[in-house]
């Protein structure tokens, strides 16, 4: 079976405008000269000044002030090779390491997402089938997250064997953005080619995904797609982080929720986790409504609430004067 390299210079074209401008910057005397392409990076800055609003040369050169780049350095870095990036970042992406590992060091379970009847009657999840590796890495690493954390806090209302598949229904709604075009376009590929089997939709449909799961296949679709395998990397990585948080700060606030709002009765256990409820913000964070099982409902708003609770005391100063 092939296998991924962590020194392939594929990764290196993954690598971000800003960090390769950046690189450049800080250590330019210490650089070899860099062979370019301008062809190739003239060719690269016309799709850029494509779209818009780049097409106006005013937008534009707000654009390269974000970088504190002139054209000239810009057509510098579109024009690069790979070789020539991997010389200038030095050290392999940090990225790329849970690639790499996710293939030498698979984990014995096949499973990749549990049931979830939010996205039962979605076809397009099963693309992330041929993520399943990566998406098994993260569980387990957040898995052992959990178990930490909840045996620090034995009184938090999460039952450790359901709190791993709650969080994971917000998965699918993070990832398909990312790997949904891509997989159509390969799916797309493989029916002009022929490659896939069956008499119906359906069945040329999973003959795909049984193709996209082998390790050959996926491992291959990572060397072509190199910005696909970061921005997979990088979205379960704030998955786990943003679900960790979310566990640690309902734990440590339990006690005072149930003192503030004092639900009726026993809230009993978390049984539902509602993520992405609006727009994202630091990091992948976004509101989420936690539903526990005697129906008691709680808003979770991953963001400082200090500016609003000054201005509600400033309201009562304000009307306990007349206003």
């Amino acid at each position: 079976m092939p296998q991924l390299s962590p020194a392939s210079l594929d990764w290196y074209r993954a690598s971000y405008l800003h960090e390769r401008l950046a690189v450049r910057r800080v250590a330019q005397s210490l650089l070899p000269p860099v062979p370019t392409d301008d062809t190739r990076g003239k060719r690269r800055l016309e799709r850029w000044r494509a779209e818009a609003p780049f097409s106006d040369d005013e937008w534009w050169s707000q654009r390269m002030a974000l970088e504190h780049a002139s054209e000239e350095q810009w057509l510098t870095i579109l024009g690069e090779s790979s070789h020539a990036m991997s010389q200038a970042l030095h050290e392999v992406p940090a990225w790329v390491t849970p690639l790499v590992q996710t293939f030498a060091c698979p984990l014995e379970t096949s499973a990749t997402l549990p049931p979830s009847e939010t996205w039962s009657k979605n076809q397009a999840v099963r693309f992330l089938d041929a993520f399943g590796p990566h998406i098994q890495q993260a569980r387990s690493r957040l898995s052992t997250r959990l178990h930490g954390l909840l045996h620090r806090h034995p009184d938090a209302p999460c039952d450790p064997a359901t709190l791993e598949a709650l969080l994971c229904e917000n998965l699918p709604a993070q990832l398909l953005p990312i790997v949904l075009r891509t997989m159509v376009l390969e799916l797309n590929v493989a029916r002009v080619q022929e490659l896939l089997q069956g008499d119906t939709a359906e069945a040329r449909f999973q003959s795909f995904i049984d193709r996209m799961v082998q390790p050959a296949h996926g491992i291959a679709l990572l060397q072509e797609y190199p910005v696909l395998g970061r921005l997979v990397v990088e979205s379960l990585d704030r998955w786990i982080t943003v679900s960790e948080e979310f566990v640690q700060r309902l734990c440590d606030d339990w006690l005072a929720i149930q003192q503030t709002f004092a639900p009726p009765e026993d809230p009993g256990p978390l049984v539902r986790i509602e993520g992405g409820m609006g727009d994202t913000h630091r990091g992948g964070r976004s509101v989420v409504i936690a539903t526990f099982r005697s129906g008691f409902r709680l808003v979770y708003k991953p963001k400082s609430l200090a500016i609003d609770r000054h201005f509600q005391q400033l309201l009562a100063w304000l009307n306990a004067r007349g206003a």
